[in-house]
């Protein structure tokens, strides 16, 4: 049999180590929740890591895509600018042709006619 003293001790202990349970209960909730904030806050922080690199991502294409296009018109006006060059190197020697063939034409004339001037024909 117990003393009074030894019950109220007994009962003090229980409702203690109640107490204590319970604190830890409570403590045990709140880092749930404090680690379930965590959690979410994690993979927000990755969504928007995701979509900030989707975004550069598409940026970059963008901007390849765009500069892929500037190169391509300044390759068809170089290769627009070779063929008129080409061409117009094509008709000057043509030309220079032509001028020389008259050239050579007038000379025999102009020998011609010097012969027959000079009666040595």
């Amino acid at each position: 049999v117990r003393t009074l003293k030894e019950r109220i001790f007994c009962l003090h202990d229980s409702n203690f180590a109640d107490q204590v349970r319970s604190g830890l209960r409570r403590k045990e909730e709140e880092s749930l929740v404090e680690l379930k904030a965590l959690q979410d806050k994690l993979e927000k922080a990755r969504s928007d890591l995701d979509s900030s690199n989707d975004a550069k991502a598409k940026e970059i294409d963008h901007l390849t895509d765009k500069q892929q296009q500037e190169v391509n018109v300044i390759t068809e006006k170089v290769q627009a600018l070779l063929e008129f060059r080409s061409g117009e190197f094509e008709r000057r020697r043509e030309s220079f042709y032509k001028l020389r063939e008259e050239y050579i034409l007038k000379d025999q004339e102009l020998d011609s006619l010097r012969k027959r001037a000079t009666g040595s024909v």
